[in-house]
């Protein structure tokens, strides 16, 4: 069997800042977004405005409707929500990256 070696995995923090109607108007009247606020609010509300994000995959097939193929989760990076406007739902915040130790074989 090969040696492990063990290293130390380093997320780095990020900021995100979704304010700006050119950017967002095509969106903010969707159905999505108005459960997304809803999300929001009781992430604000309940969990001190922290959340875990999930990565999405298209099914590219059905374009150009939006289908998600698969659904991942980003365990090791926690979100904070800082500023959020509940009649748009546009948001920023900031992550919180955990170290971890993983095996390299």
């Amino acid at each position: 069997m090969p040696p492990v070696s063990r290293c130390l995995l380093m997320l780095v923090p990020l900021d995100f800042f979704v304010f700006s109607y050119r950017i967002n108007d095509p969106w903010l009247h969707d159905a999505g977004n108005t459960n997304r606020i809803a999300d929001i609010v009781y992430t604000l509300e309940h969990l001190e405005g922290r959340f875990r994000a999930i990565r999405v995959e298209p099914d590219k097939s059905a374009l150009p409707e939006r289908i998600i193929a698969k659904v991942h989760p980003i365990r090791h990076l926690e979100w904070e929500i800082t500023d959020f406007d509940s009649a748009t739902g546009e948001c920023a915040g900031h992550s919180y990256p955990e170290e971890r130790l993983f095996e390299l074989i």
